[in-house]
């Protein structure tokens, strides 16, 4: 902003943030071309190899956000790198950035070939369609804990970098889905972060005429169970009725069927549509006669549940439904024993731990009146967790 004084001429400039955080996924409106290589200099800069600039967009000039119903989410370096494009995006996504993307972009050095030449340039391209969420104190603890877990990755491989690490710590903090190219690279961390695969056409709203659309799902004649209905699921597929009629027909092959479950379950930090994890664990009763004659698949199947117990970024529905699905699915005695039951009395009134012992509680066929009596008394410390009191409990 520019201030005049009394006479009309500039005698200040001055800014103010504008606090707008969100916006809806843009073209980018620069003149870029397909990447290449991404490297770092030894001044920290980026260091970009690019083909043949293309053609510019002209200035991109951001839409309001209905706040009401935008669905909130956030890109780490790798979905710049990729481009961005509203077509990936789905219809409702409200985007925002965190201050370390914007660094990275506020100046970088691009290589382009061109002619058998290589043309290397300073480029200075700040982040303008919103403002940049700071990094702050809470995201740099979230930061140094995710560091740590990532530890060999940015020692070896460098798969991940501090870029990709501020922008997940970022969105574990405001508790937001995070769009990137390589999802299989933050699964180890394991810190319940919602992943979301960056770069098939997810809005189907954005596509231009030049984009061909999206594959036909499989026709299948005869549903044979649980391979057919994970096929149906890694098509893109609803949860429809024809998923039910698959989940059906898997019943009678409960490997199998078990084997599709855990696939789906696991997928809950990856997929964005949250429908298929809901409405197989919303039938958890339904299916547990079936699930638990899986032997060999059984363990595997209460490891994909406990991701979701665990996660604390978990939905409400989703987590009620899967404390549900552990207890129904889970055998007792053998699927709870004394070290767990140690770690969750000596985490105290932890929410997280008693959740864990609530799943236990249901497990062992404890009547809801006396759960919610027994909550009550480990969080208060009048008593600590253990099989043989669990057994005690029990009708």
């Amino acid at each position: 902003m520019t201030v005049l004084d009394a006479s009309g001429a500039p005698c200040a400039v001055t800014w103010a943030t504008s606090g707008q955080y969100l916006t809806y996924p843009q073209l980018d409106s620069g003149a870029e071309g397909d990447l290449f290589s991404v490297s770092r200099s030894a001044s920290g800069l980026l260091s970009l190899s690019m083909g043949p600039a293309e053609s510019a967009r002209g200035a991109v000039i951001p839409s309001a956000v209905d706040t009401s119903s935008a669905k909130v989410v956030t890109i780490d370096m790798s979905v710049i790198h990729a481009r961005i494009d509203p077509a990936k995006f789905a219809p409702n996504d409200a985007l925002f950035v965190s201050a370390a993307i914007a660094i990275e972009l506020a100046v970088f050095f691009r290589r382009r070939t061109r002619d058998g030449r290589i043309i290397r340039s300073i480029v200075f391209d700040p982040w303008l369609l919103t403002e940049p969420v700071p990094v702050d104190s809470t995201v740099l603890r979230i930061y140094g804990h995710i560091a740590d877990l990532a530890e060999p990755d940015l020692d070896e491989t460098e798969i991940l970098d501090r870029t990709d690490l501020l922008c997940a710590a970022t969105a574990i903090a405001y508790d937001a889905p995070l769009y990137t190219t390589k999802p299989e690279a933050y699964k180890p961390l394991r810190t319940g972060l919602r992943l979301i695969p960056y770069g098939p056409v997810r809005n189907k709203a954005a596509l231009t005429e030049a984009t061909s659309t999206a594959p036909p799902l499989p026709t299948i004649a005869v549903p044979v169970g649980g391979a057919d209905l994970v096929k149906y699921y890694r098509a893109g597929g609803d949860f429809d009725a024809r998923a039910e009629q698959l989940l059906q027909a898997g019943l009678a092959d409960p490997s199998k069927l078990a084997d599709a479950i855990t696939t789906i379950l696991e997928d809950v930090t990856t997929n964005a549509d949250p429908t298929w994890v809901a409405a197989i664990l919303a039938r958890a009763e339904a299916l547990a006669p079936v699930v638990t004659r899986a032997a060999e698949e059984h363990h595997d199947l209460l490891l994909a549940v406990a991701q979701i117990n665990s996660m604390r970024s978990a939905v409400g529905d989703e987590l009620a439904a899967a404390l549900v699905a552990y207890a129904r699915w889970g055998v007792w005695p053998q699927d709870a024993d004394d070290e767990g039951l140690e770690l969750i009395a000596d985490a105290g009134n932890d929410v997280f731990a008693l959740r864990w012992y609530e799943v236990y509680l249901r497990m062992a066929g404890v009547p809801d009146p006396i759960v919610a009596e027994e909550l009550r008394t480990v969080q208060s410390g009048e008593v600590e967790p253990s099989l043989a009191r669990l057994e005690s409990l029990r009708p």
